[in-house]
């Protein structure tokens, strides 16, 4: 989903007076169905109204919504993984789905909804004349597709699954391997775990492969994998250190005043 960026405008017939309007696009990347919806402005309220006027429209919900980084949705911007704001983050609890920025300037991450609906119909008829087949499936809601008629920012995406990324981190170490493996499991929409892993196979660059292998075994006990954590324990130097970062079991000491789960049953 995005905003375009020209704007249209809309007149009061009561005034006469000339307000603008900002152009809301969503699209389903397999279909492609797309959904247009004018609003007032890109602010986070218009942006949660129309997102929920998509999805009703659609009668449905999506797995994931992918947009780019933009105020509305992202209150802190990252390569690997951004920060999202509470009222999006709310919005994606109440639909059951994940929020999925793309990366900063990085469009073709959204080339369908970039080009909408005349993007697709170039790929599949050049005047006229159809240039590609695709065998049906058979299979409710499943589709089929050719890799190379993919774009290219999603070819690249097309390898990616839990097993090559563990294969990559075992190239570091046994505790890399295992953080990332429990990492993407954590996401029924595994493409924000493979974000995150890629980020954090890019530090044994920035920093060394013994480096975020040692930080993956302190956060082995850490309640959620995730790469700000890596990324926070290599910016401190706590993979130095021999103290674990955090454990599953209960750090609040025993006192007379703190009254436990049964109380409140």
């Amino acid at each position: 989903m995005d905003f375009t960026g020209k704007t249209l405008s809309w007149v009061d017939r009561d005034t006469g007076e000339i307000h603008p309007a900002q152009v809301f696009v969503a699209i389903l990347p397999a279909s492609p169905y797309t959904y247009v919806q004018a609003t007032a402005s890109q602010k986070r309220e218009d942006l949660v109204r129309a997102l929920t006027d998509c999805k009703t429209w659609l009668g449905g919900v999506t797995k994931a919504i992918v947009g780019d980084n933009m105020k509305a949705v992202v209150s802190k911007g990252h390569k690997y993984a951004p920060l999202i704001n509470k009222t999006l983050k709310d919005l994606a609890l109440h639909y059951g789905c994940v929020i999925d920025p793309t990366r900063p300037y990085h469009p073709k991450d959204k080339a369908l909804v970039e080009g909408a609906v005349q993007l697709v119909y170039q790929r599949i008829f050049y005047d006229g004349e159809r240039i590609a087949h695709h065998k049906r499936s058979r299979k409710a809601g499943a589709y089929t597709t050719i890799g190379t008629h993919m774009p290219s920012a999603h070819q690249a995406y097309n390898d990616w699954n839990p097993d090559s990324f563990a294969r990559r981190a075992g190239g570091i170490g046994s505790y890399a391997e295992s953080y990332i493996r429990r990492l993407i499991a954590q996401y029924d929409y595994p493409e924000i775990g493979y974000k995150q892993a890629q980020g954090i196979l890019a530090l044994a660059k920035q920093y060394s492969p013994e480096r975020v292998e040692a930080a993956c075994c302190r956060a082995a006990g850490g309640y959620r994998a995730g790469y700000h954590s890596i990324a926070n324990i290599l910016k401190h130097n706590l993979d130095q250190s021999g103290q674990a970062e955090l454990t599953l079991d209960n750090h609040i000491p025993d006192h007379g005043n703190i009254r436990g789960g049964n109380h409140y049953k």
